[in-house]
Parts: structure tokens; sequence; C-alpha cells
């Protein structure tokens, strides 16, 4: 099983963090990346996801508050016994 992102409840509450951090420290870029959650989760295959989560996690270490995407449970985190990788339909479905 290969951990892709954090699940979406998570994600959007580490992104709120990340936010709440840029809005009081000098940060570059100015705000994290968007997670992909809601209709970015549904419309975004595996490797969008996981490529996304990674992006955050240099934002986070590049403006020094990688503690703050670190040490998430496995069990909070999205896994894939195999990754998707083609486009992701209306049913959530790859295509």
């Amino acid at each position: 099983m290969i951990p892709i992102c954090p699940l979406p409840k998570i994600w959007h509450e580490i992104h709120q963090q990340l936010s709440k951090y840029a809005e009081n420290h000098k940060c570059h870029p100015l705000l994290p990346p968007k997670p992909l959650i809601l209709a970015g989760w549904a419309y975004s295959n595996d490797i969008e996801k996981k490529n996304r989560w990674q992006e955050t996690v240099h934002w986070a270490t590049k403006n020094g508050c990688i503690e703050l995407v670190t040490g998430i449970p496995d069990s909070d985190f999205y896994i894939a016994e195999k990754p998707t990788k083609g486009s992701i339909g209306p049913m959530g479905d790859e295509i």
C-alpha cells in the first residue's frame, strides 16, 4: 500500500493551520498550496493528490513550519494499492 495524502478532513485542517501560519510569518509563496478536497478530491487522480501533498510538504519545509505536516497517523492517510494516474470521470472512476 502506498501513502498518497492525508484524508480530506485532515488535509483541510492542516491547510487551515498552514494558512494561519502564513498570516503571521513572511512566506514564499504567500500561501500554501490548496488541498485537493471536495471537487478537487473527486476529480483528481492519486498521482495528482500525491504531488499536491508533496508540494504542501515542500512549502512547509521551505517556510519553517514542517512540524505542521509531519507526524500524521497512518489512519489519517489515504492509501492506495495501485495509485490511479489517468483522468477521473464524473463518477470518481479512472477513465
